[in-house]
């Protein structure tokens, strides 16, 4: 949940826009310190670590949540069958 809520300053990136996909990593980067200053203080914290630990991918606990990212960017796109095409 922590990863999706960077998506409140940053909004979400659609799986065949590649062009701002090249981008998103560190333009997420740049607005975890602006989304955190919203939270109260201990909430603030958590959610610095959180992030941390999901972009090191470093546990077991950050790779589930890329699978479970990648998988429901998939599964939305499948609503969108126009964007299949050459993409």
């Amino acid at each position: 949940m922590y990863h999706d809520d960077i998506e409140i300053e940053t909004e979400d990136t659609c799986i065949s826009d590649t062009e701002k996909r090249k981008t998103k990593s560190e333009e997420e980067i740049a607005k975890v310190p602006i989304l955190a200053a919203k939270y109260p203080k201990i909430i603030s914290k958590i959610f610095s670590e959180s992030d941390d630990e999901y972009r090191t991918n470093l546990t077991s606990e950050a790779n589930f949540a890329h699978a479970i990212d990648k998988m429901d960017a998939l599964v939305h796109e499948l609503q969108y069958p126009a964007d299949w095409g050459p993409k």
